[in-house]
């Protein structure tokens, strides 16, 4: 039987350790970057929605509302003061929207 991968995929049969630690270590650098700034641009940690799906959905809106700020190059702040500015001026919030 003859397998067939995508490029850029290896079973993991074949993959050597080192390749799989540094693919590991390379994801949860990625994981741990998202929910910290999270946290502190959105202080995901003192949310208190706990009712039906509300965390799930509010979590999600938070990170659609980050991937829009970090898109921003207009202004050079933090993304909690893109947050800021963007609660502030109208203007500022309907360009990051509308792009």
């Amino acid at each position: 039987m003859l397998a067939k991968f995508a490029a850029g995929q290896m079973p993991e049969q074949f993959e050597s350790d080192s390749h799989r630690y540094h693919r590991n270590r390379g994801h949860w650098a990625v994981e741990y970057n998202l929910h910290w700034q999270l946290g502190v641009s959105f202080n995901e940690d003192q949310r208190r929605i706990r009712a039906g799906h509300g965390a799930e959905n509010f979590s999600r809106l938070c990170r659609i509302a980050l991937n829009l700020l970090k898109r921003d190059k207009s202004i050079k702040i933090g993304i909690k003061g893109k947050r800021l500015n963007a609660g502030w001026d109208h203007d500022y919030l309907l360009r990051l929207i509308s792009r």
